[in-house]
């Protein structure tokens, strides 16, 4: 990115931000580029979180920005600068020191097929299950929304405001994770954050609601959704793709096709479950 380039950004974050104008200006810096093609869809504050990347500011100090832009923007230059001002004498004595570290590989782990993963992949496949079904749930709480309708009377405004702060909560966890799985592929190293962030998720993460729990619409709606989910993870093992092909093309062993199996296998059970509570109500009311 040019110095011209970075002055418009800089421009623009600590003007008005307006919204045309700032597409204008991220489209033309990143012409050519697949981020470019969704670019019209950005609401302002995409568009300002997209910028501040692009200008090079940390993602991390992004996620717990309390400050101005300006002092942002200052901060940012003031760590380049005083990156950059370190004397040639002391750089070439303590070169050996300064160097970043080699990187070693991580410990492996084995597959079920006795083929090796580095753990630095493995918390990467994680964190992307934990995007995609981070997703699923997101949709879910959009057609709850959908379904609690036009009414405003108090109980229906606070089923709404329940399902919107969950939403929030979910969005913002997901935001997280994408960012500081991305920042692996740029400093090469599994931030301690994110690895947090997967222990909660699979120690303290919301569980599956039981059968037993569920109103009878709200059955029938996770039976379908489960069902669905088995179909797709079913197709990827056999396709690579969450729809039938024309032809099979088999998922490779490996630690994918074992997660993928493990999904499908919870998916199936699940289904199996929701079909079981819905008999056992079927039978009580006749």
């Amino acid at each position: 990115m040019t110095e011209n380039e970075k002055n418009k950004i800089r421009e623009w974050l600590l003007s008005d931000m307006n919204r045309e104008k700032g597409l204008a200006i991220f489209c033309q810096i990143c012409r050519g580029k697949p981020i470019a093609r969704g670019a019209h869809l950005f609401d302002r504050k995409k568009l300002e979180y997209q910028m501040k990347l692009l200008y090079g500011i940390d993602p991390v100090k992004l996620f717990n920005q309390k400050c101005s832009n300006q002092q942002l923007i200052n901060e940012h230059e003031e760590n380049k600068k005083t990156a950059g001002q370190v004397p040639a004498a002391e750089r070439q004595m303590g070169a050996a020191q300064n160097r970043p570290a080699e990187r070693r590989p991580a410990p492996a782990e084995k597959t079920a097929v006795g083929e090796k993963v580095p753990a630095d992949q493995h918390i990467i496949l994680q964190a992307k299950t934990a995007i995609a079904d981070l997703s699923v749930e997101i949709a879910k709480l959009h057609n709850d929304l959908w379904d609690t309708g036009v009414e405003n009377d108090k109980k229906t405004v606070a089923k709404r405001r329940r399902i919107l702060d969950k939403r929030l909560a979910l969005i913002r966890r997901k935001e997280e994770i994408y960012q500081l799985k991305e920042k692996y592929f740029q400093t090469g190293e599994i931030s301690p954050m994110l690895t947090e962030l997967l222990t909660e998720d699979n120690d303290t993460g919301s569980s599956p609601k039981q059968p037993e729990k569920m109103t009878d619409m709200e059955l029938v709606k996770e039976l379908k959704n489960a069902k669905t989910n088995h179909r797709k993870n079913l197709n990827m093992l056999q396709y690579q793709s969450p729809n039938k092909q024309d032809s099979p093309n088999p998922m490779p062993e490996g630690l994918r096709r074992k997660e993928t199996t493990k999904r499908a296998q919870f998916y199936a059970s699940r289904a199996a479950a929701i079909e079981k509570e819905i008999n056992k109500r079927t039978k009580n009311n006749k």
